[in-house]
């Protein structure tokens, strides 16, 4: 494909997609994803992701590669979930003789953007499983929840294996990957002790790399999440912080990154959060907030998701009138803590995934 094609299509490319330094964020891949749909045959990007070889993730394929077992290769692959650009956690539980690779939300997306990054990991993920085991892995079938319907067919065609939708995933879990329990714990083909302690040793390095760079981003967020109302101006940032605005700038530009971009995506997570968890009108959203009226909240919303909060899949909203008892005059606290949101939502992914995993060591 043409790439200027995809550099007139991806919000925000000013890089080369070729150069081996670039990083790109969920929302470009996911902007990608849309360029190709629309451009080439259904399931193209399915095909794309089952052409994702191990080696394609470098020294951290290499880590899962030489595991002793694909049950501590599946370990390693969520500890080291930014260097194979995973955009859902992934867990294991074992039921019945079958062993069961659950996939959970990472990142806040819009519903369109989860059902397609998550076709694109579950095949990416199949993928990993045939390296890891120097074989076609045995898939006995993939399950998914009801919303993710449309992207079945695609699937099963791509991964050649049983699909269907199961309405009674664990809590959480947005589809799952089955096959043979045994096949967690026997010993992979190019399991090698020394090979797997030098790689994760690199990769752990790699995530402090990682840690330190995009920490400051991290803090900038903090900061914002806490805030209820008016969110603080950038020069009110960079005194919390202890340094200048112009400092504050300066490295926030050296992360590819703004305020402004910073602020929009901690205000599109915690939107989504109080759309779908409480009954708080426009206007009261509006203020938590800080936004001057509804029209821009809706506005911005809309930019966001592609639908009005009203109309939010899975939304809980009011609108004004809606129910006795809301008032949308005074903003209070929500019954749930931004804390309890998906916290690591920037427009940057790596930066997510390493604060997520920095959260959870």
């Amino acid at each position: 494909m043409d790439q200027r094609l995809l550099h007139d299509r991806i919000e925000g490319v000013s890089v080369e997609l070729d150069g081996p330094a670039t990083r790109v964020s969920i929302r470009q891949q996911y902007a990608v994803h849309r360029v190709i749909a629309a451009a080439c045959a259904p399931g193209f990007a399915l095909r794309l992701a089952r052409r994702m070889r191990l080696t394609a993730y470098g020294i951290a394929g290499y880590a899962l590669l030489s595991s002793p077992s694909l049950s501590q290769a599946l370990n390693i692959a969520e500890a080291y979930s930014p260097l194979l650009d995973l955009k859902f956690h992934l867990s294991v539980r074992r039921e019945r003789g079958m062993a069961c690779i659950g996939f959970h939300q990472r990142y806040a997306m819009d519903e369109d953007m989860r059902v397609q990054c998550l076709q694109f990991e579950v095949a990416k993920l199949k993928t990993l499983l045939d390296d890891v085991m120097c074989e076609p892995m045995p898939v006995a079938e993939v399950a998914c929840r009801p919303g993710f319907i449309g992207g079945l067919d695609d699937l099963r065609s791509v991964m050649r294996v049983p699909t269907h939708v199961d309405a009674q995933l664990p809590e959480g879990v947005l589809a799952e990957i089955r096959f043979d329990e045994s096949r967690l714990d026997a010993a992979l083909p190019q399991s090698h002790a020394a090979t797997h302690t030098a790689c994760a040793s690199i990769c752990d390095a790699l995530m402090a790399d990682f840690a330190i760079q995009y920490d400051l981003a991290r803090r900038v967020q903090d900061v914002l999440r806490k805030s209820t109302g008016k969110p603080p101006t950038l020069p009110g940032l960079a005194k919390t912080l202890c340094m200048s605005e112009r400092t504050l700038r300066r490295r926030l530009e050296a992360l590819d990154t703004s305020y402004n971009l910073l602020l929009d995506e901690v205000r599109k997570e915690l939107a989504i959060g109080y759309v779908t968890s409480t009954r708080y009108t426009t206007e009261v959203i509006a203020e938590l907030l800080g936004y001057s009226d509804a029209a821009n909240f809706r506005h911005a919303f809309k930019r966001w998701t592609g639908v009005s909060p009203r109309n939010y899949s899975g939304g809980s909203f009011l609108v004004k009138g809606d129910a006795d008892g809301v008032r949308p005059a005074r903003a209070t606290r929500p019954s749930f803590q931004p804390h309890q949101l998906p916290k690591f939502i920037a427009h940057d992914g790596t930066l997510n995934a390493v604060a997520a995993w920095r959260s959870a060591a």
